[in-house]
């Protein structure tokens, strides 16, 4: 008589419910780098609004008065009623620039206590750490909606791709950051 063989199975994936200290730092590494990389991104985008400001003066200056709409007799006719008068670009971009500002401190917060993470090889970003992250990635994301969400209102998609396309870039990338901090290490059971 001959004895039934019995298959194990590997154990299944589980999320890890308390750090594990086997100096592993998992997908925290990149987690670090996707923040980092983000307010120093984001940093450099400021220094440059900062250091240019007539060239950004003139891009939400030309989308606030929809000029290149008006000149077009075809493309905008119906909306160009929206237009609104040069002087509001200043303060505009004053904004967007105090904006920026407080999404880099936030960013660079999330960043930091991703290092302190990494550098404690802790497998999972803490709780306090993912939350800081989560804020700053989010700040981040609505930079993009606003810039979105405002040209869409001054049509600037038939006269400004360029400027939208960097928009859009900018909310995928912010999108896929957010998926990416908030993914978990995987462990065996």
């Amino acid at each position: 008589m001959s004895t039934p063989t019995v298959k194990t199975e590997p154990a299944p994936l589980r999320l890890v419910d308390e750090p594990e200290r086997s100096g592993g730092t998992g997908i925290i590494l990149f987690q670090t780098l996707i923040l980092t990389w983000a307010a120093a991104w984001l940093t450099l985008v400021v220094t440059n609004n900062i250091n240019d400001f007539g060239t950004n003066r003139a891009l939400i200056a030309g989308m606030f008065t929809m000029d290149e709409l008006d000149a077009d007799t075809v493309l905008g006719n119906g909306i160009e009623w929206r237009a609104i008068p040069e002087g509001l670009a200043v303060p505009a971009l004053i904004g967007v620039i105090a904006y920026q500002l407080l999404t880099i401190a936030l960013l660079w917060r999330g960043a930091v206590f991703a290092i302190r993470a990494l550098l404690r090889r802790e497998p999972a970003l803490p709780a306090r750490a993912l939350r800081a992250a989560n804020l700053g990635l989010t700040a981040f994301s609505g930079l993009f909606v606003v810039f979105l969400c405002g040209g869409m209102w001054f049509g600037y998609w038939m006269k400004m791709g360029p400027v939208q396309m960097v928009h859009l870039t900018g909310l995928i990338i912010s999108i896929l950051a957010v998926i990416v901090v908030n993914l978990q290490p995987r462990t065996r059971a």
